[in-house]
């Protein structure tokens, strides 16, 4: 679709696989203009059928314990050579701790160096009875809520500003260029990896055909995923180190 839409020609910029979690899905978007990622807290289920009562949104508490959650995966979905963007977030209503959400996404997406911020959603219709009248369709919906609507002025605020600075170092996840089944899986979900996201910008770096690893100048560590226990080595030119990370755990730094 990429080589289609290029030879048209369309030259306006282009993302796809934005909602994703997985290595192999962060290898496929190497081929475009930008990453792209959607992230939301408390998306709801639906026990009986979809979109419709009774609805289930969990869970009812802060993301912070969570180490940031679904912003924390994402977070390690970044290419560090491309610019990224989140084109939908929220963090879904009811919930006694989503007021907090506008405030920790514009810190964390500063913090990370993402480029673009887009909340889903305003609201899906204008008509306020009629709203009230579908209910579990406005659950992302922040027309009704002035205390979400206020956090949302103040972390465009920070965000755009430049009050919250990006992070001066950089940690990179490490994979080579082959998709493989075993990525399939979502891997953004350890815990100490979106940990390290509180502390510093992370994201993934693609081994180059020749074997290079590009990474950003302030990078001072990189993680490699290996069937070997975690450890810990310097590389020959001092500027970081290098982590292996056993299969199905996490990684610390």
């Amino acid at each position: 679709m990429h080589t289609f839409l290029r030879s048209l020609p369309c030259n306006i910029l282009l993302a796809d696989q934005n909602m994703c979690h997985n290595y192999n899905s962060v290898l496929l978007r190497r081929r475009y203009d930008y990453i792209d990622n959607h992230a939301y807290w408390g998306h709801p289920s639906f026990p009986g059928k979809r979109w419709q009562m009774p609805m289930q949104i969990m869970p009812q508490e802060s993301i912070i314990p969570h180490s940031m959650g679904t912003l924390g995966m994402i977070a390690t979905t970044q290419l560090l050579d491309k610019p990224f963007t989140v084109s939908e977030w929220c963090f879904v209503n009811p919930n006694p701790t989503s007021s907090e959400g506008s405030l920790l996404t514009a810190a964390f997406a500063a913090l990370q160096g993402w480029d673009a911020l887009n909340r889903f959603a305003y609201s899906h219709v204008g008509d306020s009875a009629y709203a009230k009248k579908q209910g579990v369709r406005t659950c992302f919906d922040d027309v009704h809520d002035p205390l979400v609507r206020l956090g949302e002025q103040l972390g465009a605020l920070l965000f755009r500003s430049g009050a919250l600075r990006e992070s001066p170092d950089c940690f990179a996840i490490q994979l080579d260029r082959e998709l493989n089944r075993e990525r399939s899986q979502i891997f953004h979900s350890a815990a100490r990896t979106r940990q390290l996201a509180l502390l510093s910008r992370i994201g993934c770096a693609v081994n180059e055909e020749d074997g290079t690893l590009p990474l950003p100048p302030q990078t001072r560590a990189v993680i490699r995923s290996s069937g070997r226990r975690i450890s810990r080595k310097p590389v020959t030119t001092g500027r970081y180190c290098t982590v292996s990370r056993r299969r199905r755990s996490s990684a610390a730094v």
